[in-house]
């Protein structure tokens, strides 16, 4: 790219792809794989659903969860819809790092698309809001799964 030449994009979601899964194990490759996803990302190259996903929960597992935040929100703004288990992770990461008013941020995302939520997602949430104390919210979490025929496992505990 550096020469001029243009790269396909198939072959940058390959290599960002490649780069994530490869972080999982060599830790130090995840902010390569973060910089070639950012590159593309800026020159509007055409990333595909499953480079986000990876992309992602790379992000998550290495504990990087506001640039997994913002990579989430790209990937909804740019037309992709999430599968579950990448907003799981998302949830979980933010939760593990007492976000959960983030972590409330993704639910809505996941409502405002009308994306199918799971037991998984609230019960994510409402642990964290039962963590803090925060009974109102816990049971404003619950309310809400149940609306969308959702049945937690976790309940609001005061």
């Amino acid at each position: 790219m550096e020469n001029g030449f243009e790269v396909e994009e198939r072959l940058m979601n390959n290599l960002v792809r490649g780069l994530c899964r490869r972080s999982w194990e060599e830790k130090d490759l995840l902010e390569d794989a973060h910089q070639v996803f950012e590159r593309m990302r800026s020159r509007h190259s055409g990333i595909d659903a499953s480079t986000y996903g990876f992309m992602i929960q790379s992000l998550c597992m290495g504990k990087k969860m506001d640039e997994a935040l913002v990579s989430l929100q790209g990937m909804v703004r740019t037309g992709f819809s999430p599968w579950i288990v990448t907003f799981n992770n998302v949830i979980q990461g933010l939760c593990v790092e007492g976000k959960v008013f983030d972590a409330l941020l993704v639910l809505s995302i996941m409502d405002e698309g009308g994306r199918a939520t799971s037991r998984v997602s609230h019960n994510l949430v409402i642990h964290e809001l039962n963590r803090r104390g925060t009974f109102l919210g816990a049971c404003s979490v619950y309310g809400s799964a149940l609306k969308r025929c959702v049945i937690p496992n976790k309940i609001p505990q005061q």
